[in-house]
């Protein structure tokens, strides 16, 4: 009878996982989205922001992914960067709003 729990246990914890949300982040290729559009996303906005890294900013790559596929990239985006404290100011924007509402 234990070994049933277990199996069940085990069972279950395995169908939670398989029905869980994740990334999917690819070892060597990033699959390109081709027509962004068809994901949701506003092809002229992501013109605009095209615009403005061109115009604007002295960024040498960039990279918008989502659920694991690249909606937009510019640039060499192979090269690495030297971003010093860059890396504070992004994650204050992913977390900053959960930390606000009380989430985190």
């Amino acid at each position: 009878m234990k070994q049933f729990f277990i199996l069940l246990a085990f069972a279950l914890i395995f169908l939670h996982a398989e029905r869980s949300y994740s990334q999917n982040v690819p070892a060597r290729n990033w699959e390109k989205v081709q027509f962004p559009v068809f994901h949701g996303w506003d092809q002229g906005k992501l013109s605009e922001i095209q615009s403005y890294v061109i115009d604007s900013t002295t960024i040498t790559g960039m990279m918008i992914v989502k659920e694991g596929k690249v909606i937009f990239d510019y640039g060499n985006i192979s090269e690495n960067s030297y971003i010093a404290s860059c890396r504070k100011s992004i994650m204050a924007m992913l977390y900053g709003k959960y930390v606000a509402d009380g989430t985190i």
